[in-house]
């Protein structure tokens, strides 16, 4: 929950309710971040369906505004590509972007530390995940 939220501006931070999960997809016409609205009332299935129908529309470049703006919480793969590092962009008004890779311990960044952590455990366990659902 400490994750999923806005910035305000100066030192206001609004935490949301509802998760629309922003993902990066790479396509021929450069980076689209579509997002997937109110992901915490949805299965696993309707997530896969509209990731799919995104996915298809960043590609051919036809993605509604309604699809792109009011993202609450970003997610990228920065292994798909491979390097060594990265520089994800959060997407104001955003608080952060999840960059999904290999996870090495840091100095600091407790909360995002932990989230990795959880995200990494998760991934290797979906039966796991199912079960948290």
């Amino acid at each position: 929950p400490q994750l999923n939220g806005w910035y305000e501006g100066g030192n206001s931070i609004e935490y949301r309710g509802e998760h629309n999960l922003s993902l990066a997809i790479d396509t021929p016409h450069g980076l689209a971040v579509p997002n997937i609205k109110g992901v915490e009332s949805k299965t696993i299935t309707q997530i896969a369906q509209e990731l799919a129908t995104l996915t298809e529309k960043a590609r051919s470049n036809s993605l509604s505004r309604e699809q792109i703006e009011g993202g609450t919480f970003c997610l990228s793969n920065i292994g798909s590509l491979g390097g060594v590092w990265a520089s994800p962009i959060i997407m104001a008004p955003q608080l952060m972007i999840g960059a999904l890779g290999r996870i090495t311990q840091e100095e600091g960044g407790a909360t995002v530390a932990k989230f990795s952590a959880r995200m990494r455990d998760l991934l290797r366990q979906p039966g796991e995940l199912l079960l948290w659902l």
